[in-house]
C-alpha cells in the first residue's frame, strides 16, 4: 500500500471511530481547565515567534475512553496559535486527530478548509505508554492535510517522532525526551531524517501557603538540526 492510502486509511478510521455513538454515554464526563504562562513558546525544538512570554490556555472535556479539547497560544501584541483536538485511548495505545491553527491574531478565514487553500494543518497522532512496566511513551506524528505540500502541490506527510521518558528526583519531576523528523519535510525545514528536540524538564509545585500550590516548571530544549538552544520557564494555574 502506497503511504499516502496509508495514511488516508488511518484517519478514516479514526473518524470512524470517533464519530460512532459514545457507549460511555452514561459516565460522568470531566471538565479540565489549565492555564501555562511561559516564557517563550518552543514547539518540537522550534521557536514559535511569538515576542516574549506566552498566555497558554486549555478547555478540554473527557468521557471515558475519548476526549475532546482546545488549546491555544497568545503573546502580548499579535501571535496567536488556536487548536482543536480529539482523542480515544485504549489501554496504552491514544490517537488524536489535531487541527492546527497559526495564522495569528487579526487573521481571517479560519473557517477556510478548502485543499490547497486553507491556513489549517490536519494532523493525527499514535501514541504508546509503556505505563507500568517502564515510564516511557513514544507517539508518533503525522501531518494529513493542509499547506503541508511541496512544490507540486503533493502532500509531504511530514512527521514527528518523539520518546518521553519521565521520571523523579528529591521531588521534582523529570521529563527527558528526543523528538526526531523521520524523513524530508519542508515544514520542519528538514531535508532527510533530523533530531530536532532534546529536551530536559523539571516540574515542582511551590507552596504558597496552606491551601495554595503553584506548579512551576524549567524546560532545556537543543535543536541538533538548526544549532539553537531554549530555557523555558512557566508556570500552571
Amino acid at each position: 500500500m502506497k503511504k499516502g492510502s496509508i495514511y488516508k486509511v488511518l484517519m478514516l478510521t479514526f473518524l470512524i471511530v470517533t464519530l460512532t455513538p459514545w457507549s460511555v454515554a452514561a459516565q460522568q464526563p470531566e471538565v479540565n481547565v489549565n492555564v501555562d504562562v511561559v516564557s517563550s513558546y518552543v514547539w518540537r525544538g522550534f521557536f514559535q515567534g511569538n515576542d516574549g512570554p506566552a498566555i497558554q490556555p486549555t478547555l478540554s472535556l473527557s468521557c471515558g475512553q475519548f476526549n475532546i479539547g482546545a488549546w491555544g497560544s497568545t503573546d502580548f501584541k499579535s501571535a496567536k496559535e488556536f487548536d482543536l483536538s480529539v482523542g480515544y485511548s485504549a489501554g496504552p495505545l491514544s490517537l488524536t486527530l489535531s487541527d492546527y491553527w497559526w495564522e495569528g491574531q487579526y487573521a481571517a478565514g479560519y473557517f477556510n478548509y478548502t485543499k490547497n487553500k486553507t491556513d489549517h494543518w490536519i494532523e493525527a497522532s499514535l501514541g504508546y505508554d509503556f505505563q507500568d512496566a517502564l515510564p516511557l511513551t513514544l507517539t508518533w506524528s503525522t501531518m494529513l492535510y493542509g499547506p503541508d505540500t511541496n512544490a507540486g502541490g503533493a502532500n509531504m506527510y511530514s512527521s514527528y517522532l518523539e520518546a518521553v521518558y519521565s521520571t523523579s528526583l528529591k521531588g521534582v519531576g523529570l521529563d527527558m525526551g528526543v523528538g526526531m523528523v523521520p524523513f524530508k519535510s519542508d515544514f520542519y525545514g528538514c531535508n532527510r531524517f533530523a533530531v530536532t528536540n532534546l529536551f530536559l524538564k523539571g516540574e515542582k509545585k511551590l507552596k504558597l501557603s496552606d491551601t495554595f500550590e503553584l506548579p512551576v516548571f524549567v524546560q532545556l530544549i537543543f535543536n541538533p538540526s538548526a544549532e539553537q538552544s531554549h530555557l523555558v520557564a512557566g508556570f500552571s494555574f
